[in-house]
């Protein structure tokens, strides 16, 4: 199943883990079979992607959340309430991302037409 999900084969996946979810010798093993099953089905396009993506270690998106939210939220006497951080966060990451005018965009015309 490993090999399966390096070379994104999703589907391979499932299948053998319905074969295997069937021959489960207790009820609570098929529900972790039926549990692990759900997550693959949720995820299955992520692993197709998988073998386009080369990743190799988590440094890139471990520098990103430095980026993006521990240099900015942990800064000298900031505190925050959740609410407020994850507005913060959400207007970081249009920024980051080269959505911030289109994003302004949309929400002047939604004024307009709510005027």
């Amino acid at each position: 199943m490993l090999h399966a999900a390096v070379v994104g084969q999703p589907e391979e996946i499932l299948f053998r883990l319905r074969r295997l979810a069937i021959r489960a010798p207790t009820a609570e093993v098929q529900a972790a079979f039926r549990h692990l099953i759900e997550y693959v089905q949720a995820n299955a396009e992520g692993i197709r992607n998988l073998p386009r993506a080369a990743l190799w270690g988590s440094g890139a998106v471990e520098k990103q959340v430095d980026v993006l939210v521990a240099r900015r939220l942990k800064t000298r006497g900031m505190s925050w309430y959740r609410r407020g951080a994850a507005a913060l966060q959400r207007l970081r990451l249009l920024k980051a991302n080269g959505d911030w005018d289109r994003y302004w965009e949309r929400q002047q015309a939604v004024a307009r037409y709510a005027a």
